[in-house]
């Protein structure tokens, strides 16, 4: 055998050996799955606490006759930007009572809420105004959906003062700003108080955080290595799937019918479009972060897969960012629809490679847990 044959031959062994050894190496749950936690979740949370904490003294000042209308909608938007980090996860703690629709209970196809909360206006329900009593009353009347409703008028204008609750045009007798700003500033801490409890089930020795990062036959929660990762996994095939089918696809309507803004989420205080880009930029993290998706997929074998994912969501997010504001307002208009359902296409690309390549590539069944005594 020639000296050339020979590098050959060995180049291919090499080659041979390294591509086994590679397919043999083991897809890298625990570090997704603590990679999330750690960077996303419990910082996610971390933030939703402190932006609760800051609209519920903002409010208070407010309430108190300091009035400042733009830090109000600035403290709020910042509350829904946190929330929105978060949002994909629909598993762990926030699991127990009702859910998410603790922090958020929307869509109300049926007006459920705006129907209780005009009750509670109308007859000046004091009880409402203490976040404790509000605990023990429908989510309805103390989620993010009940503090838009108190803040903010169908003009998108800040309803906290007896001149703008006067003049709107959906005030409800004897509804003064002063109830609602008390109101609101209850919902607010309500809210604090939620986002302090999620917080601290996350962490310490004893946390979800804990329990996500160590699967056993003694853990209440997971017993397989694969069982935090598929939580996160299908949190995140959810959310991009509610946010294609439900938030962008409830306002744009039919395609032969009417746009419908006001089915928009957070169309009262013009948030609709910044709420969808915050869920992009929070799946973007998911997928970006040091040991997060995108690594996952590489350390299963297809880089090639994690890319394509990669330019489907940054084009979602450009697309998404370009969209003339507030949506409220330019839904009206037949190219903003076009632009959104050009949006809606990348978002359910995206959510097509995760929900069949990426399951496929890493084994992950999203929704499945051994522990529920199903498998």
């Amino acid at each position: 055998m020639t000296v050339r044959a020979t590098g050959i031959f060995s180049g291919m062994v090499f080659w041979l050996f390294a591509s086994a050894s590679f397919a043999a190496s083991p897809v890298p749950y625990d570090r997704f799955t603590k990679s999330v936690a750690e960077h996303l979740i419990v910082p996610g949370y971390e933030q939703f606490a402190a932006a609760a904490t800051r609209l519920a003294s903002e409010l208070s000042q407010a309430c108190a006759g300091a009035l400042d209308t733009d830090a109000v909608r600035s403290r709020h938007a910042a509350l829904l930007d946190a929330w929105h980090t978060v949002r994909f996860v629909d598993f762990g703690p926030i699991e127990t009572s009702t859910g998410p629709a603790r922090v958020q209970f929307w869509p109300d196809s049926r007006g459920v809420g705006r129907r209780q909360l005009r009750r509670v206006l109308k007859a000046l329900d004091e009880t409402v105004t203490d976040p404790r009593a509000l605990k023990g009353k429908s989510v309805a009347l103390g989620d993010l959906q009940a503090l838009e409703y108190l803040l903010f008028g169908p003009d998108g204008r800040v309803l906290l003062n007896n001149s703008s609750a006067a003049q709107s045009s959906v005030n409800e007798p004897g509804a003064s700003g002063a109830f609602r700003c008390a109101y609101a500033r209850a919902v607010a801490r309500r809210q604090q108080h939620l986002a302090e409890t999620l917080l601290a089930t996350w962490q310490g020795p004893d946390g979800h955080r804990a329990m996500m990062s160590n699967p056993s036959d003694a853990n209440p929660h997971y017993l397989e290595i694969t069982e935090p990762a598929e939580s996160i996994y299908g949190g995140l095939l959810t959310t991009l799937e509610d946010l294609a089918v439900v938030r962008i696809g409830r306002p744009l309507g039919k395609p032969d019918g009417p746009p419908k803004p006001k089915r928009a989420e957070s169309w009262r205080s013009r948030r609709s479009l910044a709420n969808i880009v915050a869920t992009l930029r929070s799946a973007q993290a998911v997928l970006d972060t040091e040991g997060g998706l995108a690594d996952l997929f590489t350390g299963a074998g297809d880089a090639a897969l994690a890319s394509a994912i990669k330019a489907e969501l940054a084009a979602a997010l450009r697309l998404a960012e370009a969209v003339p504001a507030p949506l409220f307002d330019t839904l009206a208009q037949a190219p903003i629809r076009d632009q959104l359902r050009s949006l809606q296409a990348h978002i359910t690309r995206v959510h097509k490679l995760l929900a069949g390549p990426g399951t496929e590539l890493t084994k992950l069944r999203p929704g499945f847990n051994s522990s529920d005594g199903d498998g």
